[in-house]
């Protein structure tokens, strides 16, 4: 299972898990953390290139929204970071 961790900037400059996002070995992805960024995140989506062509992801869409959180949460105040696998 792979999992990506969305991170926030404290005001000391530690940062804070918000949430986490997991992808099954079946393409499901499973969320848990702060439920109004969830909320958000369900409502607006990632926005990503997919075989040449622009468009809005969605946790439903599975894998290609997954691997795009990285690209998609990338600021110095929120980030994804995915956990590497022990």
């Amino acid at each position: 299972m792979r999992k990506i961790n969305i991170k926030k900037l404290q005001n000391d400059g530690s940062t804070s898990i918000l949430g986490t996002f997991s992808l099954d070995h079946n393409g499901v992805v499973s969320y848990i953390g702060n439920e109004t960024f969830l909320e958000n995140v369900q409502l607006e989506g990632v926005y990503a290139v997919k075989n040449g062509e622009a468009r809005t992801f969605f946790p439903k869409d599975g894998s290609v929204f997954f691997d795009n959180l990285k690209h998609h949460f990338k600021s110095a105040y929120l980030f994804a970071e995915e956990e590497q696998e022990k």
